[in-house]
């Protein structure tokens, strides 16, 4: 898990942990929280801005506090990405104890009034899943639902296990299907231009 020490690592101009989980539960979410910081000190000047790569947004607020640049994080991107496309948006995970955290975490960023649902897809640890197919599967299934049943006009994949087929996810349901890391990207990058 988190436990391990955050190193600077380059790679194609990125900087992120050398070693840690793939998955960052409630219990490590402070020590998540200060690797992160840790990592923008050491590659203090470094970076024109930095994306927390987690759906928990760990780390966030303090990485904001910390640093006169853009930070953005996943949950908070796609949440404000599907603002700007109109009508609720649902929430699909794959832990039943994560649920109340995205509501909670929708709340904290003024946007819980965007959420339709959160809805558990499948159950599975480590960030990707057993059988990709049948995650692929189970992701339609429940986009379906979420869009006739809770009326969502748009879906965010919580997690990045799906960030390779959100244009198929989005043409099987027929709404909008976001991931975390190419909003939370796109959004620091448009900051960054912006020069804010």
């Amino acid at each position: 898990g988190p436990r391990g020490s955050c190193r600077r690592v380059r790679n194609h101009g990125r900087y992120g942990a050398s070693r840690g989980s793939l998955y960052i539960t409630p219990e490590y979410g402070a020590e998540a929280e200060k690797a992160v910081l840790q990592l923008m000190e050491n590659n203090e000047g470094g970076f024109d801005g930095a994306v927390i790569c987690s759906s928990s947004d760990s780390g966030l607020a303090a990485a904001r506090a910390a640093c006169d640049k853009p930070v953005t994080g996943m949950t908070e991107s796609t949440l404000l990405v599907s603002v700007m496309l109109g009508g609720p948006t649902s929430i699909l995970i794959n832990h039943e104890a994560a649920i109340s955290g995205m509501r909670a975490r929708a709340e904290s960023y003024g946007l819980g009034h965007q959420l339709a649902s959160v809805r558990v897809v499948m159950e599975f640890d480590g960030g990707f899943p057993p059988d990709k197919d049948a995650y692929k599967n189970s992701l339609i299934q429940a986009g379906i639902k979420a869009k006739t049943e809770d009326g969502a006009a748009s879906l965010i994949i919580g997690g990045s296990a799906a960030s390779a087929i959100t244009a198929e996810l989005s043409a099987e349901i027929g709404i909008p299907v976001l991931e975390g890391i190419s909003c939370a990207v796109k959004l620091a990058e448009s900051l960054v231009r912006l020069e804010v």
